[in-house]
Parts: C-alpha cells; structure tokens; sequence
C-alpha cells in the first residue's frame, strides 16, 4: 500500500516542479523582453480595434510626430547617464515653440528660428549653470 502511494505523488512532484521552472523562465523571459512585449500587445490591441492602425500613413504619421521628442529623449540620456537629471526639457521645448511662433509673426521664419536658437541656448546656459553650480 506504501508504494502506490508513494508512485502517486512522484508524478505530482514532477508535474509541480516544472510548472516552477516554466513559470520561472517566463519570468526571466520577460524581465528580459517585457517592453517588447507590450509594444506587440499594444500593437495588436489597436489594430484589433481600428483595422486602419497599421496604414502606412498612420504609421507614418506617429513616426514624423514623435521624432522631436526622441531627438530629445537621445540629449536627455547623455544628462541621465552622467548621474544629473534635468527636469526642464519639456519646459525648454515649450519655451522654443512659444518663442518662435510669436517671433515668426513679427519678424519672418529667417530671423525667428535662429532667435529662438540664440534664446534656447542662452536659458539653457543659464539652467545648466545653476544645475551645475547650485
């Protein structure tokens, strides 16, 4: 009678044991690969829900509007990666957007893009300084 018993719950062991380890290979798979993951879910959550999510022109379109803030994000992480972190990236760029629409009126797009440029850098001079110093 012992033997059976025991027969029984070897398999049961095994069975619990694997369930383990798979359920920690998908963990360190998604450690891992977790943002890849996502983004695919994303991915086909949307295109479930409007069939024209993946139109070249959509597609297109989140590509040419999120350019600026990537351009931003890559000046960001050489901030990051030097152990400082600046908070007044989106306050510069709201800044240079208000600068150069309001200088775009009065003085033309030749003079008002490098204003805002002189202006940008100027205030971000100035923040770096008291980052820096203060």
């Amino acid at each position: 009678m012992a033997d059976i018993a025991n027969k029984k719950s070897e398999p049961e062991a095994a069975t619990r044991s694997s369930t383990r380890v798979d359920k920690a290979e998908i963990g360190r798979f998604l450690a891992r690969n977790g943002i890849l993951v996502a983004f695919i879910l994303f991915m086909v959550g949307f295109t479930l829900a409007n069939s024209r999510f993946l139109d070249p022109d959509n597609v297109m379109g989140v590509i040419r509007s999120s350019a600026i803030l990537g351009v931003m994000a890559l000046g960001v992480t050489f901030v990051v990666i030097s152990g400082n972190l600046d908070l007044s990236v989106g306050s510069m760029m709201s800044f240079s957007t208000i600068v150069v629409l309001d200088l775009h009126d009065k003085i033309g797009p030749t003079l008002a893009i490098p204003a805002m440029f002189a202006m940008t850098l100027c205030l971000g001079a100035f923040i770096g300084f008291l980052v820096g110093y203060l």
